[in-house]
């Protein structure tokens, strides 16, 4: 019987170590087409190109000129690749896609929540990967499609490998937690706090001592990060350096 075919969408603040852990399994059964986005990533780039933000309307960002379509275009293809290397050193052979058409040589980016609908008749699973902050908004926004479920990873500060399902058929209450540091913190308990604190902690060690600058990481540095042994057990490497 031929492998199910399976579209996976996913946010570009989702986009981590354990997501790509979770595509890993379930590649296993089907085979998985992965949309990558970057909403945030994209904000960063035109601010710093000192192009204006836009607006976002029901079909997502409003861009005027063709260099922001292109810098756009720029940012979701520079995911695409890492995620593709990603998704290759963990044995994993997904096709990556970017949410942008090319018509006619006209470049068309579409809302990543869109190019799921679009794809909707042709796949036979739909999920749609978020922050879990997110995962009740979304939830609501695909309720009228039951091949459609929303998965939301924890805060990626804590970096948790439970992970929140939801069925667009049966909505459960989520987490609502505030960007802020402070915020985040007041959710965690000791430990989590402690966690938190001492992969800060790593996270500064390891980009001084590879001369990266931590507040401008591109995707295969965070990777990198996030797959060492400091971020995912950082309460006994601080241990072993205790005794």
């Amino acid at each position: 019987m031929p492998r199910k075919n399976c579209l996976v969408k996913i946010s570009g603040d989702a986009l981590g170590s354990e997501t790509l852990d979770w595509i890993k399994d379930l590649s296993s059964d089907n085979f998985v087409v992965v949309c990558v986005g970057g909403g945030t990533q994209i904000n960063e780039a035109f601010i710093e190109a000192g192009l204006p933000v836009g607006k976002f309307g029901p079909l997502g960002r409003e861009t005027q000129t063709f260099q922001e379509r292109q810098l756009a275009r720029d940012v979701l293809e520079k995911n695409q690749a890492a995620v593709q290397d990603e998704l290759a050193l963990r044995g994993v052979y997904a096709s990556v896609v970017i949410p942008v058409l090319d018509i006619g040589t006209v470049l068309c980016h579409i809302n990543g929540d869109q190019f799921v609908l679009a794809a909707y008749h042709g796949f036979d699973s739909i999920f749609v990967v978020t922050t879990i902050e997110r995962v009740e908004e979304k939830a609501k926004l695909f309720a009228p499609y039951q091949k459609i479920v929303v998965v939301g990873f924890p805060a990626a500060l804590v970096g948790r490998r439970e992970m929140v399902f939801v069925s667009t058929t049966a909505m459960i209450p989520s987490i609502s937690v505030d960007s802020g540091l402070s915020s985040v913190i007041n959710v965690l308990d000791e430990e989590e706090i402690a966690i938190l604190r001492s992969r800060a902690v790593f996270v500064d060690k390891y980009c001084g001592e590879k001369g990266w600058n931590k507040d401008d990481l591109t995707m295969k540095q965070i990777f990198e990060i996030r797959d060492q042994s400091g971020w995912e057990n950082p309460l006994d490497i601080k241990e072993e350096e205790n005794t």
